[in-house]
């Protein structure tokens, strides 16, 4: 039986597990983030990390080429 790959980009393809794991955790960043943003909006009004930390959001900043180059699967 041949096991089921996601192309993930030009360079790389998950297994299934891989890629699931990889949105979960996505999913808890996100999460996160959301609990960071509400909480700090209670101490400082309308607090947003786009806004609070503008460079290290942009994703350009975020994909490097390093970790680009890092990118190869699990």
């Amino acid at each position: 039986m041949e096991k089921l790959r996601i192309e993930v980009n030009d360079f790389a393809c998950w297994s299934l597990g891989c890629a699931y794991s990889a949105i979960k955790t996505l999913a808890r960043f996100h999460a996160a983030s959301i609990i960071f943003e509400e909480k700090r909006s209670m101490e400082d009004k309308s607090f947003r990390i786009n806004k609070r930390y503008p460079l290290e959001v942009q994703k350009e900043h975020l994909l490097s080429k390093k970790a680009k180059s890092d990118i190869s699967g699990c």
